[in-house]
Formats: structure tokens, sequence, C-alpha cells
């Protein structure tokens, strides 16, 4: 393995010790799931039922658990979608394992679709809709395989035994990484039917994941990838469908793995990041075509910048990077060399060029709300804190300081870590520590006054969600 792919593996490891007890959901604005059109699905850990179904309609009345799945510990309910106005997830019951459940946001419409793995756990995951139906990986006494259900226990079935994940919709059909049992190990898709279910190519997608990438991404009529090929390494890849119309766009490090991260498209052109050998991970761009693969900018002359969590804001492709000056902060780029720079060096009181303040470090992601980019970032006086940009350095501003706690004997930290940014309707919410309530669910308009705590769910300092370490 490459130098850089360590790099990956060791960042992304130190982000999943960080984000320990996090409270993934679901939000919901006028599509009429649950008991409200304006509803948000979360676990959360009250201090009596331990991690159980929430939800809220962001006031403090409106913040309830739905229903204690498993009446002696914690059901941990998480992989929330809405399907045909009903939300799913995965929980466990302390009976039947881990299994396919869903809810209409009443105790009694809170029920477990199907008993999938009879002796175990069904390891449910990688939700994806198509065709009316809502699809995703599980596990039986058979093996792993691609699942399909219509909401009922009858309605859910085995639609083949490849194991596969990072199920993408495109041209009527669904396309994934998957396996059957070694034999074809590469790029498939299926229309739903075992018959209908047909291996594309011996290339297997792949990538580091974080929360806010996608295995695959269409562009262009095409879809987009990273993969593995025997004589090539971890390199760009595209397909149209067809084993001859799935080719490498390019071979940018012709001497190992260019790990491409990150595919995002933005003004008829994908981003990402690779390594090409020389300049180390940077900022890279394509059309499509092996001439048109270049890299944007090197952004760290001197090492490497390795941008993160790439996403296109009002016609601009905003990340964090490393320059070997600032830090790790807030850039942007329209998609040249001139037109790739720093936002706001936002920690400046750092004392060496590995820091920074790490934007959206804990959340793996920016958020658009209200015409701003919403994201979470530290500096030394504050710590980590909710912040925003509107794109430029004067509209980069911290949106509340949250944790303004001095005696950390009690809380351990002056951050509040802000994580899990969603939108609800005209509200931000997100998962947020502060000294006196411990780490909560918090919703904020974009001001400093309606930047406040819904609820305080465990009454208390310890907070109904775990603090990142």
């Amino acid at each position: 393995m490459n130098t850089s792919s360590q790099n990956i593996i060791s960042l992304k490891l130190l982000q999943l010790a960080a984000i320990l007890g996090l409270s993934t959901g679901l939000s919901a604005c006028g599509n009429g799931h649950g008991s409200s059109t304006d509803v948000y699905f979360f676990s959360a850990n009250d201090n009596t039922h331990s991690s159980e179904l929430w939800k809220t309609d962001g006031t403090t009345d409106g913040t309830v658990m739905v229903k204690d799945i498993y009446i002696d510990g914690p059901s941990g309910p998480y992989g929330f979608i809405s399907f045909n106005g009903t939300t799913y997830f995965s929980a466990n019951d302390g009976i039947h394992g881990r299994e396919l459940w869903k809810t209409d946001g009443t105790e009694s419409g809170t029920i477990m679709v199907k008993d999938i793995h009879t002796s175990g756990d069904s390891s449910i995951q990688d939700f994806t809709t198509y065709n009316e139906e809502l699809y995703f990986y599980a596990e039986n006494s058979d093996g792993a395989g691609l699942w399909k259900t219509d909401g009922t226990s009858a309605g859910t079935i085995l639609v083949t035994n490849i194991s596969g994940n990072g199920f993408t919709v495109f041209n009527g059909e669904i396309y994934f990484s998957g396996s059957d049992n070694g034999t074809n190990i590469g790029l498939w898709k299926t229309n739903g039917t075992p018959s209908g279910t047909i291996f594309i190519k011996n290339v297997n997608p792949s990538c580091w994941c974080f929360n806010s990438e996608k295995l695959l991404v269409e562009f262009k009529g095409e879809l987009y990838f990273t993969a593995n090929d025997i004589n090539y390494g971890f390199e760009l890849w595209k397909t149209d469908g067809t084993s001859d119309g799935t080719i490498m766009v390019k071979d940018i490090n012709p001497n190992g793995d260019s790990d491409p991260g990150f595919l995002t498209v933005l003004n008829d052109e994908l981003f990402f990041i690779a390594n090409d050998g020389n300049h180390g991970i940077e900022l890279w761009k394509t059309n499509g075509a092996e001439n048109g693969t270049i890299m944007v900018k090197d952004i760290n002359t001197s090492d490497y910048s390795f941008p993160l969590y790439l996403t296109a804001f009002n016609g601009s492709l905003y990340f964090s990077a490393n320059d070997g000056i600032h830090g790790n902060e807030l850039w942007k780029s329209n998609g040249t060399e001139s037109g790739t720079m720093l936002v706001k060096d936002i920690d400046t009181n750092n004392t060496s060029t590995l820091y920074g303040s790490y934007p959206a470090n804990i959340s793996e992601s920016f958020v658009e709300f209200k015409g701003d980019l919403y994201f979470d970032a530290g500096d030394r006086e504050h710590g980590s804190e909710l912040w925003k940009t509107n794109g430029t350095e004067a509209g980069t501003i911290m949106v509340k300081d949250i944790n303004t706690a001095t005696d950390l004997s009690v809380t351990g930290t002056d951050n509040s870590y802000p994580r899990v940014l969603t939108t609800l309707c005209n509200t931000l919410l997100f998962n947020a520590g502060a000294s006196e309530t411990g780490y909560e669910l918090w919703k904020t308009d974009g001001t400093v006054s309606g930047t406040s705590i819904i609820k305080d769910i465990w009454d208390g300092f310890m907070g109904a969600f775990s603090i990142p370490n």
C-alpha cells in the first residue's frame, strides 16, 4: 500500500474515533411522513431508555421518544431513509437482532418489517430507492445479498445473493460494487430481478469513503468511480453500463495508486483529489477525457494539501486544505489555478502548519442553508464551534460560541463539536455540546440569538449523545 493510502486510512481511523456515538438522523419537510409533515428522526439516550428512536419538529415539546424498541438495552436505530411516506431504518429489539424497521412517527406505527436473519443480525445498510421499492444490503443464514421491500413482510425479498455496496440508480438500473462469493468481483448492475442482475467488468469500485462521499458519481451520462486494476492500481474509471464502455479515464500515478476521492460535479467538470506521485494529494478535475484530466493547483508545494469534503456551492468548490503555511483551513476553487484560493485563515494563532481550524473535520461535510455554507471549525480562542461562509473572508464567521466552559475539570473540553448538520425546513439542526447540558440537539437560524438547544434530553452535563474524543 502506498503512502497516500496509508495517510488516508490513518486520518479516517482518527476521525472514526472522534465521532463515536454519532446520532445520524433523517429530516423531512412537507413530505407527510411521520405524525407531522415537519419532523426529524434520530437516535438518542435519555439515561432511562438508552439509545432509542426519537423525533423532533424543532421545538422542545415536539422532541419526544417515539418508541422504546429494546426494553432492556439500546436498540441503536440508524440508517434512516424516507420511502413512500414512511421512515425505514435498522434497529435491534433484543429478540430478533438487528433487522429492518419502519415508523410513521407513532409508537404503534413503529414496527419490525421482517426478521431477515432468524438466527442473528441482518446487518442492514446502504438503502436506495428504485422503481417504487426500497433496496438494501442484508445478511441471512445463507449469506449476504441485495434485498428489496415494498414495506410489507411478504414483500421483503432477496433479489440476488451478490454481496454489494454503493447502490446507485443510473440509466434505469442499480449499479454497485459486488461479489458473487469471489468469482466475479467488480462492477455490477441490476433491474431488480435475479435474471436482470449482470456482472459488467472485473474492476472493483472502492474508496476510503467519508460520510459525504459517494462510491459512484454520475457525470455527463456516465458513472465515475475509483477502482483497483491489477495493472494500474487505484485510478479514476468511468462506465456507460457495458463491459467495453467501462474504462480507466487516466493513469494519474503511473508508479502507484492515485487514490481518487471526493468525486464532485461542478460547472460541467468533475473534481476530485488524487496523488500523481510527484505533487502528493492535491485537487484535480476532469472533463471525461484523458487529456482533460489535470491537476487544478499544487496547493502545498512542499508536501501535500490533502483537500477534504469537496462541496459545490454558489458556482465554486469548497473544501478543507493545508497549503503548508496556514495549516488546514477553508479553501475554494472555480476550477482554475488562479481561482483556487484560501477563503479565510480561521485559526490565526496556530503554532504549526500541521494544525489549523480543520473545517468540517467533525461533521465530515459542509451543509448549505439559507444562502450560506455551514460547517464546524476550531480556533485557539473558542475551540470547535459552528461556522458559516458566503464565500468571502469577511463573510466567514462563527455563528455562536456554544461551549463557553472555563472549568474543564467538569466538561473536559471547551469545544462544542457541531456535527450531524441537517436542514429541517427553515432551521438547521445539529448536535453540539455545552458545559451545562452536555452533548444535545441544537438548532440555528444563522444568528447568535437564533442558535439554541432544542431539548436537554439527558438532563445534566452528560448529554444524549457521546462527545467526540
